[in-house]
């Protein structure tokens, strides 16, 4: 069976949202490792990924919450936290 190749905006999405949370997790268990608080400041998240992804921050914001609605993260004022 051939397995055909998505190239939509929904895929587009998808990657995005993955990408995203993938570096939060990755920062949240770096900050872990060093002993620090595992918290992301929103600023410096929104920097990252702006600069990985050429992302608007509104749309960044919009990103972040829907990972928080699914569970993955918190963002607590000007912070971002894992969901425990």
């Amino acid at each position: 069976m051939v397995n055909l190749v998505r190239n939509d905006g929904a895929d587009a999405k998808r990657e995005r949202l993955e990408s995203i949370a993938s570096y939060l997790h990755a920062e949240f268990y770096r900050m872990k490792n060093q002993g620090q608080a595992r918290e992301v400041p929103l600023n410096k998240a929104i920097s990252k990924i702006e600069y990985k992804l050429g992302l608007s921050k509104k749309r960044i914001m919009e990103y972040l919450r829907v990972i928080e609605d699914d569970g993955q993260i918190k963002i607590d004022g000007d912070m971002v936290k894992p969901s425990v």
